[in-house]
């Protein structure tokens, strides 16, 4: 499974470096990925290069952090967060 997110600069400022998405829709079937904690995050910049990320899974949140970014519109790095709604056979 592939979930795909795409934020602008705006959406970082707007969220003061904190982007989240919660209960988003899932597929029942990756829920032992979920709770073997097998979920992984890529993240690239607008000109396709990766980014470094660190990820961590606690309870029902996903979190991938970006060491790198910094803003002067807020403190710390960048987060985006999700959680996770398992349902049914497909995703919504």
């Amino acid at each position: 499974m592939v979930k795909t997110y795409t934020f602008s600069e705006e959406d970082w400022k707007k969220s003061e470096g904190g982007i989240k998405r919660i209960q988003e829709h899932v597929a029942k079937k990756f829920k032992k990925d979920w709770d073997a904690k097998e979920f992984t995050a890529k993240a690239f910049n607008k000109k396709g290069e990766e980014l470094s990320t660190e990820v961590s899974q606690r309870r029902v949140m996903f979190r991938v952090q970006f060491p790198n970014y910094q803003s002067s519109d807020f403190v710390g790095n960048g987060t985006f967060t999700a959680s996770f709604l398992f349902h049914g056979r497909g995703s919504r």
